[in-house]
């Protein structure tokens, strides 16, 4: 029997296998996670901006909207997280010095550092 984590595996590799564009794919894999997790208000990526590799710039999302669209490495946790390379997980944001607040909804985050042949290109 399929766990439920298993099933939005399942779709995701499913959408991932449909599309060919990137940025549709990552929307994709936003809006299944958001719609299938409840507790989730907030889904988005953040990806290295090609013309400056020191910066994250907001890719795509689901969610309130947040004026964080761009944050530069070791601003904050995703910018922590993209130069650690390691994942954080905070059970609440309030209690961090760092956090960069987009919403008074979110009280606990996870950011997972992606890497391409060893090469951070988002989150």
């Amino acid at each position: 029997m399929k766990t439920a984590y298993q099933t939005i595996i399942d779709q995701i590799e499913q959408f991932f296998l449909q599309s060919k564009d990137k940025n549709s794919i990552l929307q994709g894999i936003c809006e299944i996670l958001e719609s299938k997790i409840e507790y989730y208000d907030w889904v988005g990526f953040y990806l290295v901006n090609e013309d400056k590799q020191d910066e994250l710039i907001l890719g795509p999302y689901v969610g309130t909207k947040t004026e964080h669209t761009n944050i530069s490495f070791g601003k904050g946790i995703c910018g922590q997280v993209a130069e650690t390379h390691k994942t954080f997980i905070v059970q609440d944001v309030q209690e961090e010095n760092n956090y960069l607040a987009c919403s008074l909804n979110v009280k606990s985050e996870i950011v997972e550092p992606i890497m391409k042949s060893e090469k951070f290109i988002g989150e």
